[in-house]
């Protein structure tokens, strides 16, 4: 449930500090990226009400776990994007607040890559 709200508060700012700098933020539609990462924290909760030691929910919780984490990280990369535009339109977050975001946006994309690469999850 807190990462949902993480979503909201993520989204809430940016559409304030756009205001704020009179930024149309609305064309880059900024609600994609909340209404990810929403899912996927949806799927978080699924996943792990799926939990079980048996087989008879592991295929939901498999089901559950990988669309969190495929949803979380379009949402992540979308919300960088609009962050990016935000920072160099409008200057309404810090250099290093973007630096810090784009640093982690490519440490996650590498992992994703190892993770595909060595088939595992």
């Amino acid at each position: 449930m807190l990462t949902t709200l993480g979503w909201l508060t993520n989204h809430f700012f940016l559409k304030s500090a756009a205001r704020e700098k009179v930024f149309r933020i609305e064309v880059y539609h900024p609600e994609v990226g909340m209404i990810l990462g929403m899912m996927g924290s949806m799927c978080l909760m699924g996943s792990t009400a799926n939990i079980d030691t048996g087989i008879r929910n592991g295929k939901w919780h498999q089901r559950c776990a990988a669309s969190f984490f495929l949803l979380t990280t379009l949402a992540i990369a979308y919300n960088t994007f609009i962050s990016w535009i935000a920072y160099s339109q409008m200057a309404a977050i810090t250099r290093k607040s973007m630096a810090i975001k784009v640093a982690l946006m490519l440490m996650l994309a590498v992992q994703m890559y190892f993770s595909w690469k060595t088939g595992e999850t």
